[in-house]
């Protein structure tokens, strides 16, 4: 669609071999890096113009097809990495801010064994559906005629001038800490049953009787606030705030947005008896964690804790441990590359 909208170009049939290492349903994007490397290939065959904020937003777009509203940071990654940074994504329009790490930063990942396929269960566009009607909730009750629209809370954010702080206690205010029912949000809402299931929730959230709304908008709202002071921190080279923010970061994802596994939480206390700062990667439930480490002695110290984790885990058994665990840093992004 996008090669015929740039205009009278016939997209060019394509022989494809495609190969990779990443496993899949753990946290670590392969859908994302499929679509993505998908895109690139055929706008590169195609002659189209290879620009990277473009690139991204048509494989976020792209993968939505399979039914999962993802918000585009995976294919964001994907095309605008930088070796030795991290990048600060903002949206509308998609940029990223290069943030240097500090020269000692690794990153260790772990494979919980736990298949987390956002794909197949409603988990994932359930908390999708949370956090949209957490928005719209606070919204209308900020006196928006235009609740219906606001899907996130940054946008929630911008329209009123409200600081973070201030967005968090507009939602202690205003948000349940109990779940809300179905009947209490058409209530509240003033919709009828057919216009809540068809314009509030999500096909495979139809069904859905209970909404946890308080906890999702404060695991948001809160997260933007450690990616603001983790900035803040690279920038000075802080990496034990970094540490510090990551493992905030997953007790939030446990507590509050509640995607997290037992093996999970295995696995980061595991690399925490080490130093090391982990937290779940990816969408949760199962997957990879993805560990902050200030040197190499210390993921050194990481991976023996990994070991004994593992030897104790049926499900380790006759698998190699390099398959489940590796050393990595920032890299680039996608590439081409031609004969």
């Amino acid at each position: 669609e996008e090669i015929q909208a740039n205009g009278e170009c016939k997209p060019k049939g394509m022989v494809v071999a495609i190969c990779g290492n990443i496993p899949p349903a753990s946290g670590l994007s392969s859908s994302s890096a499929l679509v993505s490397a998908a895109c690139l290939a055929v706008m590169h065959a195609n002659g189209q113009p290879l620009q990277k904020q473009l690139l991204a937003t048509i494989s976020a777009t792209s993968e939505r097809h399979i039914g999962t509203q993802g918000g585009g940071m995976d294919q964001a990654i994907a095309f605008l990495a930088r070796q030795g940074c991290a990048q600060y994504i903002e949206w509308n329009p998609l940029r990223a801010t290069s943030v240097t790490l500090p020269p000692q930063t690794l990153f260790l990942i772990a494979n919980s064994l736990t298949e987390a396929n956002k794909a197949a269960k409603s988990d994932f566009n359930q908390r999708v559906v949370e956090c949209r009607l957490g928005c719209r909730l606070l919204a209308k009750m900020s006196g928006r005629d235009d609740w219906k629209n606001i899907l996130q809370f940054a946008n929630l954010q911008d329209i009123l001038g409200y600081t973070l702080d201030e967005m968090e206690s507009l939602a202690d205010e205003y948000l349940s800490k109990e779940a809300y029912t179905r009947s209490e949000l058409i209530s509240v809402f003033q919709v009828d049953t057919a216009e809540f299931e068809e314009s509030l929730l999500t096909p495979n959230t139809r069904t859905s009787e209970l909404f946890h709304l308080r906890q999702r908008a404060l695991h948001v709202l809160q997260e933007a606030g450690r990616v603001f002071k983790f900035r803040q921190a690279a920038q000075i080279g802080d990496i034990e705030k970094m540490g510090e923010l990551m493992k905030a970061s997953h007790e939030s994802l446990c507590l509050l947005y509640e995607c997290s596994h037992q093996n999970l939480n295995d696995l980061v206390a595991a690399v925490g008896r080490a130093g090391a700062s982990g937290r779940l990667t990816g969408a949760g439930w199962g997957g990879c964690i993805v560990a902050l480490c200030d040197s190499i002695d210390q993921c050194d110290g990481a991976m023996r804790e990994l070991r004994k984790y593992f030897a104790q885990r049926p499900e380790a058994e006759g698998r190699n441990f390099d398959d489940l665990v590796f050393i990595t840093n920032s890299q680039r992004g996608a590439e081409v590359y031609l004969n």
